[in-house]
C-alpha cells in the first residue's frame, strides 16, 4: 500500500522530470529548478508532519526522492559539459 506522501512526492518528482525537459535549453533554469525542488520536498515534509505524519515515514520518503531528483539532475548535467 502506498502512503499518501509518497503518492504526493512521486508526482512532485514527475513533475520535476516534466519540467527538466522544457527548461533543458537553459542551466541557469535547470539549476533554479533543482535547487526549488529540493527545497518543497523539504517544505512538503514540514507541513506532513504537522499534519501528524510520522517523522521516520516522512524522513524516508523526502531522503528518497530528494536522492531520485539528484541522480536525476547530475546525471544530466554531467552529459551536458
Amino acid at each position: 500500500m502506498t502512503s499518501y506522501f509518497e503518492s504526493v512526492l512521486e508526482r512532485h518528482y514527475q513533475n520535476f522530470i516534466f519540467t527538466y525537459k522544457m527548461y533543458a535549453y537553459s542551466s541557469k533554469l535547470v539549476e533554479c529548478l533543482y535547487h526549488d525542488a529540493l527545497e518543497e520536498i523539504k517544505q512538503l515534509a514540514n507541513k506532513f508532519q504537522e499534519a501528524g505524519y510520522t517523522y521516520s515515514e516522512l524522513h524516508f520518503y523526502s531522503r528518497l526522492y530528494s536522492r531520485k531528483i539528484k541522480q536525476f539532475y547530475f546525471a544530466r548535467v554531467s552529459l551536458s559539459h
